[in-house]
């Protein structure tokens, strides 16, 4: 029976989320696009993902990660399969559960193994510290680190449930972080809880990696700088988008398309130690 990987990417409807998509797709994984809505996930509609060959498949679901906890208590979401059949894509609405063991396995006479889980999702901060409101520091860390962690639980869970089944590249978390979460990384006023709660990610993800290592699932934390055009740049005030573009502009321009084939070398065991 013929084996093929799945991933799951959260924040897949736009800029980073979105290139890890396209590039992991045109390799012949299958994609669970997590975007926060059914319109955030409209995107995917017009242009769905890559199709490699006949047994590929994508699915998308609107998982709102700023209510956690209450997303991981759900029973299903709302959500959409994407095939291709006789050179057409096909898309079919449905309701999809994390918790059915169906979901990831036997389809189309194929074996199906959930191997890779890309941290995607990420909310920016567009006021200085003391002018953010409670509701904006909750989303923040509900989005950026503690809907994260619930993935890495969810996925690592499934994973060592089906282990001892899966072929090919050991199972892999990535983590999407930033150079602002770096110990080391450029002080820009206005990203101060932004800043902390990818700190938490990054830290987060060092220590996770020690705790999986001994049951085969690997860890990689990635920390971009300012990749220009993404709308979360995008959304921050002019003044802060100066700031960041002097701390960045001495460096390497960087793209989500370079960021989506790093998370693609990683996958394949390439490109390790990326925290």
């Amino acid at each position: 029976m013929a084996r093929f990987p799945v991933a799951i990417i959260t924040g897949a409807t736009r800029g980073i989320g979105r290139a890890i998509v396209q590039e992991l797709s045109s390799h012949g994984v299958c994609c669970v696009m997590i975007g926060s809505s059914m319109e955030s996930l409209q995107s995917l509609e017009m242009a769905p993902p890559h199709f490699k060959h006949s047994q590929q498949w994508h699915r998308a679901i609107s998982i709102d990660l700023a209510t956690w906890p209450r997303w991981t208590e759900m029973s299903g979401f709302p959500g959409f399969e994407i095939t291709h059949v006789d050179g057409k894509v096909h898309q079919e609405p449905t309701l999809l559960s994390f918790h059915d063991y169906s979901f990831w396995r036997d389809k189309h006479n194929a074996q199906y193994d959930l191997k890779l889980l890309v941290n995607c999702a990420g909310v920016t901060q567009t006021t200085a510290s003391i002018r953010t409101s409670t509701e904006k520091m909750q989303q923040l860390l509900n989005v950026n680190f503690m809907s994260a962690v619930s993935m890495c639980n969810m996925f690592s869970r499934r994973v060592i449930r089906t282990k001892k089944d899966l072929e090919g590249p050991a199972p892999c978390i990535v983590n999407i972080s930033s150079i602002l979460g770096q110990h080391q990384g450029p002080i820009v006023a206005g990203t101060s809880i932004y800043s902390a709660s990818k700190a938490a990610i990054l830290s987060y993800s060092k220590v996770l990696g020690v705790e999986l290592a001994p049951l085969g699932i690997r860890v990689e934390c990635i920390c971009p700088g300012l990749v220009p055009g993404t709308d979360m740049i995008k959304q921050l005030d002019p003044d802060t988008q100066k700031k960041l573009q002097t701390n960045f502009e001495l460096r390497q321009p960087i793209t989500s398309s370079n960021i989506a084939s790093r998370v693609w070398r990683i996958f394949n065991n390439d490109n390790q130690n990326s925290i």
